[in-house]
């Protein structure tokens, strides 16, 4: 007995531990969220879970099980889309379990179902029959109240069931237009604006979108009217054949509401605009003899000027070519490039289209508008790109071809140098090194092409290895470059060169011109040596003078 009471005793402390270790923590408790908080009867909504700890899932709406057998993530999650099934308008709920059957694993959310109607089938002749289904409605919901185009149909009351819904059988009323209505339906407690209006095709009738735009556009054609499976059925543009061999579906109508399907050879009811001059163009549909051209009517499209540029990219002196689409019949057409009109002109010939080349001018910023506006007022635009290149070859302007410079011009820098180039003795033996005499004094100035944020490149190579430049310099924002107290470039002749880079792409180089650099005069020489010869004449002079002086004391 006392066996008994310790196994007790031992299972009662142990359980509350296994539990904790294979079920989820109170803080880790699942929960559910839904794409959408409210819809009417038959919308999809899509329940999301997380952290449910059993393998499959169960949805219910209401007690009302709607899904099972979901699989559950080895992280919880699930994801399922459900279909709101019939109920009357205000908040439900949706709960889902999992197969842990732990109280932990479970969550629910309120969905509000809102009112709404269905019809069946969406389309038919004079005093053809729409079943009209209300759902959603509050429960019990007198006076029910139906609309045709607005106008309220003289009907008696309709009353909603205990689950919101109520049927009517309507008649499509005799001698109404072809083409596109609307049903609605309200109450004493719903507004009209609080339904969605669904749409009855009274046939036949087509339909297409868009009804105006420039050439090339994909037009899609929609139709109501065939007979069921209906074949042959051909698209006109102006009584030019554009698709034939189009199969009505099962409710005889030709609708573009898919892509094709694997093994699906039908033609679907969409083309492309051709080449069309301006103005209303007539798209027409018809099937065999079952429904013969003229059952239904043409459909206008209103066709826009349009122009394109080829290449939409490109350099200055680029040969583009301009291409126009849908103005009028012999129409002129002026062209610009951003502001600048073009010499050439357009015509547009009897398909509204004309082809005019021309070379990109000089710009400078990157992006550019062509506009093409012709002499009865229309208009149209497109759009070119500069690309990242120059092609303006840079203007050398000075120093000139074969101009000369000297290190010293003047004996006072034939002082200065020697004193400068004492220093770099001094400087050699602190452990530095100078490479020599500075450059000459010379400013390198070239054509300024005008861009925004150009930059140079200048390039200098002695004539006996014109292969390797002794200096290349990058210039940004001026169009000019003096020779810096770094720049060491002894005797000798030199070629020199500039080339423009804009965005990280250069352009060609200018022409080459040279330049010598010589030691100094011989003028300047003999000066240097004379006033050498005095000023050593003078410190000879002055320490004789001081040595007379001092030996008289």
């Amino acid at each position: 007995m006392k066996n008994n009471r310790s196994l007790i005793a031992l299972v009662i402390l142990i359980l509350p531990l296994a539990t904790s270790l294979l079920l989820p923590s109170i803080a880790d408790a699942a929960s559910i969220t839904l794409d959408r908080p409210s819809g009417a009867v038959g919308t999809t909504v899509v329940v999301s879970g997380t952290d449910f700890a059993g393998q499959l899932a169960t949805i219910y709406f209401d007690d009302k099980k709607v899904m099972s057998d979901i699989p559950v993530s080895a992280s919880g999650d699930f994801s399922q889309a459900i279909t709101v099934p019939s109920g009357a308008n205000g908040e439900h709920t949706i709960r889902v379990t999992d197969s842990s059957n732990w109280s932990g694993s479970a969550a629910t959310i309120k969905f509000t179902i809102v009112p709404g109607i269905s019809i069946f089938p969406n389309s038919g002749k004079y005093l053809s029959r729409i079943n009209i289904n209300g759902n959603g409605f509050p429960i019990y919901e007198t006076d029910i109240k139906i609309t045709w185009d607005n106008t309220i149909l003289n009907i008696s009351p309709i009353v909603a069931d205990k689950q919101g819904k109520w049927y009517y059988d309507f008649e499509i009323p005799n001698a109404v237009a072809k083409g596109e209505h609307f049903l609605g339906a309200f109450s004493k407690t719903i507004p009209a604006d609080q339904i969605t209006k669904m749409p009855v095709i009274v046939v036949p009738w087509a339909k297409i979108t868009p009804t105006s735009g420039p050439v090339g556009t994909k037009i899609n054609v929609n139709a109501w009217g065939f007979r069921v499976g209906e074949d042959g059925i051909t698209l006109t543009y102006d009584d030019q054949i554009m698709i034939y061999n189009i199969n009505a579906n099962a409710e005889g109508s030709v609708i573009n509401d898919q892509d094709k399907r694997i093994g699906d050879t039908t033609e679907k009811p969409i083309f492309v605009v051709p080449p069309s001059a301006q103005g209303v163009h007539k798209v027409g549909i018809f099937g065999s003899s079952f429904t013969p051209r003229g059952i239904f009517a043409d459909m206008d499209f209103v066709v826009t000027p349009s122009i394109e540029i080829d290449p939409k990219t490109g350099k200055e002196g680029t040969q583009a070519t301009i291409k126009g689409f849908g103005f009028a019949q012999n129409d002129s057409v002026t062209l610009s490039f951003d502001t600048t009109v073009l010499k050439q002109t357009g015509v547009a010939d009897a398909t509204g289209s004309f082809s005019v080349v021309f070379d990109i001018p000089q710009s400078a910023t990157k992006d550019h508008t062509i506009t093409a506006i012709s002499s009865k007022g229309q208009s149209a635009k497109t759009t070119f790109t500069s690309e990242k290149t120059v092609s303006r070859e840079v203007k050398l302007v000075s120093p000139a071809e074969k101009a000369e410079f000297t290190f010293f011009n003047s004996a006072w820098e034939v002082f200065v140098g020697t004193a400068k180039y004492l220093f770099g003795v001094f400087d050699y033996l602190n452990g530095t090194q100078r490479t020599g005499y500075e450059s000459a004094s010379i400013v390198f100035d070239w054509s300024d092409i005008g861009l925004q944020e150009i930059s140079y490149v200048i390039e200098i190579a002695s004539t006996s290895n014109p292969s390797m430049p002794v200096l290349t310099k990058e210039v940004k924002g001026k169009s000019e470059y003096s020779l810096s107290g770094n720049d060491s470039l002894p005797t000798g002749t030199y070629t020199w060169k500039v080339k423009s880079r804009y965005d990280g792409a250069d352009g060609q180089w200018s022409e080459s011109r040279t330049f010598n650099i010589t030691a100094m005069s011989g003028r300047v020489w003999l000066f240097s040596v004379a006033i050498t010869v005095l000023a050593l004449a003078a410190i000879i002079f002055i320490v004789l003078l001081i040595r007379a002086n001092m030996r008289r004391y």
